[in-house]
């Protein structure tokens, strides 16, 4: 099954250069979808037990991490000026008016649903067991697309969504950096416990 294999490879690196040139959040996410599906077959393509399971959680976290994004795409479009990305952020502040806290939290759920593929902690288990793939889909899990397209949403999110003036000194940053502090010890103490090379790895990308 080469063939097929290397066709998805390649549709992988055409999906994320999508999400790198996404003008807006919607194209973004469209792409953020279309690699999912273009990279689960990639996790499962030997076929044992172990890929199948692993591709099965992989895509399971992946569809729950989507919908959560969703929601926070969805606030964006009610609240925001422009779909497009502005550094700043887009939201229209004389708009929310009572309704910070509830954005907050909608804030929180989009950073924790595209920080699924960035595997930050508690939702970056699927990535150590996924190293049951083939070396070079590790490598694209890893230092190419997957984990590298959740941290580059998450700063799309948050610097040309709803923009730090907005989050800064919030609850929600406090929140959220606590989550980031605790994904990068336990991936760092992991990683140094770990002996399967590529589970090492896994775990050393989810503290980067």
């Amino acid at each position: 099954r080469r063939q097929t294999f290397f066709g998805f490879y390649t549709m992988t690196y055409g999906v994320t250069l999508g999400i790198a040139f996404a003008g807006n959040i919607l194209t973004m996410y469209c792409f953020y979808e279309l690699l999912t599906l273009v990279t689960v077959p990639l996790v499962m393509s030997t076929l044992t037990r172990e890929a199948v399971l692993a591709s099965r959680k992989y895509f399971y976290y992946s569809l729950g991490g989507a919908a959560f994004a969703f929601i926070g795409m969805i606030f964006l479009i009610m609240y925001g000026d422009s779909i497009e990305f502005i550094y700043g952020g887009v939201l229209n502040l004389s708009a929310i008016g009572s309704s910070k806290n509830l954005l907050l939290l909608i804030y929180v759920l989009a950073f924790m649903g595209f920080g699924v593929k960035a595997a930050i902690c508690p939702f970056n288990s699927w990535l150590p067991q996924a190293g049951v793939a083939p070396t070079p889909v590790t490598a694209l899990l890893h230092a190419v697309a997957v984990v590298k397209s959740g941290a580059f949403a998450i700063i799309r999110l948050t610097y040309f969504g709803f923009g730090v003036e907005f989050l800064k000194g919030t609850w929600s940053q406090h929140l959220l950096q606590i989550i980031v502090l605790f994904t990068i010890v336990y991936g760092c103490s992991m990683a140094i416990k770990e002996t399967h090379i590529k589970r090492r790895l896994a775990y050393s990308t989810i503290s980067n």
